[in-house]
């Protein structure tokens, strides 16, 4: 197996890196930014795209989670992953609305926004509610999970029923900590998955005289769901307000589409080496860059030049300059800090 020492966007880190998960994380990336500038010409693309764009990292996270890390060393760990760059680029968002003003909004009510976090945020930074969102979650899977896998599916499913049908009662809680009950059940079938995939040892081309049996189901797993998720037959989901777009069903349909995609990259991973291999971990290496940053950028372009906030023009403005932003702080001290 590939490895690397580069840490995935909201998971622990770890020493061994496959290059399929990383691929996996490179599509999701690609689908967060695909799923802010999708306009009507692309609707498809973007009901595809947040069907699954954020569930996919939670169920990652999940799928590599290991046991023994006790809730203290769990909780400097993601403090250092998690809240040092989200304090990075809160800082760095705060600079920008101050450069240049949000709309209808005056900078107190940025700085509010910004202290309560989750759906509060409104504006160009509302991708850091992930981060807050990520950091309870996995700390409060850390702390359950080892008494009892029903407690972390007792919150999980609590999570999903109010989001599904009351989500008013968990939106607006600070930091996204409501939204981390539905995070903990993404978790907690991304821990399920890796198990039965340990237990039933399904590798590319091991059964039934060389057939590519994990390959074919993970893209069967991905296909039926995501031809109904591109024609609008259930509703949008969106994690960050705990919109569930239509009860159980989009739920279940992000959880197909990432496990089969899982599978499908992790299946491509024999194929992935040399100068591809070296993309994926560059683009996955800029995780935090891509997931905020183009979000920033997007903001920018639109205020400064009044281009449309929406289409592929804005797609590629925002992805590619903060894409080339991760690039570079990958080369300086401040990785550390914003990566």
């Amino acid at each position: 197996m590939t490895t690397t020492i580069l840490k995935p966007l909201g998971a622990a880190s770890v020493r061994t890196r496959s290059v399929g998960l990383d691929l996996a994380r490179m599509i999701g990336l690609v689908c967060v930014v695909i799923g802010h500038t999708a306009n009507g010409d692309f609707l498809w693309a973007r009901q595809l795209a947040v069907s699954f764009d954020v569930p996919i990292f939670f169920i990652i996270s999940g799928y590599l989670w290991r046991p023994g890390r006790t809730l203290g060393a769990e909780v400097r760990r993601r403090a250092r992953t998690l809240l040092v760059p989200y304090a990075c680029w809160a800082a760095l968002a705060l600079v920008v609305a101050l450069c240049v003003p949000v709309p209808g909004t005056s900078f107190g009510e940025v700085v509010g926004h910004l202290a309560l976090g989750g759906e509060n945020i409104r504006e160009f930074f509302g991708p850091l509610w992930f981060v807050s969102t990520m950091f309870i979650a996995t700390v409060v899977f850390r702390a359950t999970l080892p008494k009892s896998p029903f407690i972390p599916l007792a919150i999980g499913l609590t999570g999903v029923v109010l989001g599904s049908w009351w989500r008013e009662s968990i939106a607006w809680w600070p930091e996204g900590a409501g939204v981390a009950m539905i995070a903990i059940f993404y978790l907690l079938c991304g821990w399920a998955f890796r198990r039965v995939s340990d237990f039933c040892r399904l590798e590319y081309g091991s059964l039934l005289g060389g057939f590519p049996i994990k390959p074919v189901l993970g893209a069967c797993l991905v296909v039926v769901p995501a031809a109904y998720a591109m024609s609008g037959y259930f509703g949008e989901l969106h994690l960050k307000g705990a919109y569930l777009g239509t009860p159980v069903t989009s739920v279940l349909a992000s959880i197909s589409i990432s496990v089969g995609l899982i599978m499908i990259c992790e299946s491509a991973e024999p194929f992935l080496h040399g100068w591809v291999a070296s993309v994926i971990r560059a683009v996955t290496g800029c995780g935090f860059a891509i997931f905020v940053g183009a979000e920033i950028f997007r903001y920018l372009f639109t205020q400064l030049f009044g281009l449309d906030d929406k289409g592929l023009l804005i797609w590629a403005l925002s992805f590619f300059p903060a894409l080339a932003l991760g690039l570079v702080l990958r080369k300086t001290p401040l990785r550390t800090l914003f990566l």
